[in-house]
């Protein structure tokens, strides 16, 4: 199944996922975890969603210290 956005930050799991797949910290979840899913032969499916109006500016940046630890 071809990912539109696997960057979107959101994803949803069942149990058999979730015990599959191995998390490394928070950040883990965007690719490696559909790299995971692949490799582990478990259905991968999009999921249209639909965003709200930016309404603060992004705290990215505040959490790049952890991400680099």
């Amino acid at each position: 199944t071809p990912v539109t956005d696997s960057t979107s930050g959101f994803r949803a799991m069942n149990r058999k996922a979730v015990s599959t797949l191995f998390v490394h910290n928070r950040f883990t979840y965007t690719l490696e975890t559909l790299i995971q899913a692949g490799k582990a032969g478990l259905v991968v499916e999009n999921v249209k969603i639909t965003t709200n109006a930016k309404t603060r500016e992004s705290r990215l940046f505040s959490s790049i210290p952890e991400y680099l630890r």
